[in-house]
Formats: structure tokens, sequence, C-alpha cells
């Protein structure tokens, strides 16, 4: 129950503020309290595919969970708070890299990128990245609106998956579930 009504302020809190502008602080504190080679290991576990990079993100659960506590202040952060925030983290990192092969696009491109999205762009991925936690996210009436992020980082548009145009949509998908595993893990630590 305790659960539920966290997620509902958090889906009051992303629907009236779409942006969800969190700095993934204690994502950005767990990833780096983690050891060098594990975080490699993560990025490069979810750059092969996002079972792999999941089993990974499983095996290690106890340093991640060490590590979030320690950030957080607190060690009764569910897992999947965790791994939603970790593995989400771990996917913006690697399609990153992958994405720097493009000139002028880099991490802080990307973020801007989201933060001046359109709503109806930015929706679309919060609502599917939501349904990790059981959250009903934003509205996405046109799922075509997600292509904003690729045309507007001038990314030629195909059906392969593996191209960059398909890598766009895995950052933007994994920056909202980040939104998501911030927000309610930040509101689960400052309503405690």
């Amino acid at each position: 129950m305790k659960i539920a009504t966290i997620l509902g302020a958090i889906f009051v809190f992303a629907t009236a503020n779409p942006i969800a502008a969190l700095a993934s602080r204690i994502s950005t504190c767990t990833w780096e309290a983690l050891d060098h080679n594990l975080r490699d290991n993560i990025v490069s576990g979810y750059g092969s595919s996002m079972g792999t990079g999941a089993a990974i993100l499983t095996a290690h659960d106890p340093e991640i969970m060490a590590a979030l506590a320690e950030c957080a202040g607190r060690n009764d952060i569910p897992s999947l708070w965790a791994q939603g925030a970790i593995g989400s983290f771990a996917i913006q990192a690697g399609m990153a890299q992958a994405l720097a092969q493009h000139p002028g696009i880099d991490r802080a491109t990307l973020d801007r990128q989201w933060a001046q999205a359109p709503d109806a762009a930015r929706n679309c991925f919060l609502a599917n990245s939501a349904k990790i936690f059981g959250a009903n996210g934003p509205s996405c009436p046109d799922t075509k609106a997600i292509l904003w992020f690729v045309e507007n980082l001038n990314i030629p548009i195909t059906l392969n998956v593996n191209s960059s145009a398909g890598k766009i949509p895995i950052f933007y998908n994994a920056k909202a579930q980040n939104d998501w595993a911030e927000a309610i893990i930040d509101h689960f630590i400052s309503n405690e």
C-alpha cells in the first residue's frame, strides 16, 4: 500500500512537471561508488543485450544496494528501484558512448535535448518507462512524437534498430526510467 501511495504521488509529480528535471543525484553517487571494473562490466553487458546487463546488475545487487544505501543515507530502498536507477544510468552511459561517433553528439547534448524536447516527445518515453515501476505515466497520444529527438540530432532515420537512430530511443527511454527511479527514491527518502 505504501509503494502504491508513493507511485501515485510520483505520477502526479510527473504529469504536473513532465520534465521531472532531476539531476540523477542518487544514481550518480551510487554509480561513482561502484568499482570502475564493475561499471565497465555493467555497461558492456547492456551493450550486448538488455538481459545480459540486467543479469550483471542482479549478480551484483549486494554491492549496488550497499552503494545506494550509502548515497541515500538509508538501507531500505527496494532493489527494483535501485536496479531501475542504476540499470538506466548504465544504459544511458553506453548509448551515449555509441552515439559519440556523430560529431556534436555527446552526453551533454543528449541531456540538453531531453530538457528542450516538446512535452509530447518526452511524455512518450515517460509513459513507457513508468511501467517498470508499476506506475501509469503521462499519456502518449502520438507515438511518432519521439522522432523529434532523432530529427533534432540530425540522425538519419532507418528501420535498423542497431543504427544510431535505434540507439536514440533506447537512450531516452533509459533517461525517462532514471527520472522515474530518482523521483520515486527521492520521494521515499524525503517522506519517511
